[in-house]
């Protein structure tokens, strides 16, 4: 049981860890904006649903830095 869970945590990390070298393609979006949108939408599919203003509206966001996402999220992930 200890090493499922264990397998697990690791996998969730370099998931993440994953996540955030993708996310930080995009201009303007660094470890921090990744962290906070993490933890405002809690997973990456929250994230590539969200739309400009719900983006924006995450503190630490900008217009302009969540236009800059969800337009590389359409262009890689098809919005």
């Amino acid at each position: 049981e200890v090493h499922r869970f264990t397998i697990g945590y690791h996998r969730a990390r370099r998931s993440n860890r994953n996540l955030h070298s993708v996310m930080a393609q995009v201009d303007g979006i660094g470890p921090k904006r990744i962290q906070l949108l993490m933890k405002h939408f809690k997973t990456f599919e929250n994230i590539k649903k969200a739309s400009v203003e719900e983006l924006a509206a995450v503190k630490g966001m900008s217009e302009s830095a969540a236009q800059r996402l969800r337009r590389f999220l359409d262009e890689e992930y098809g919005g």
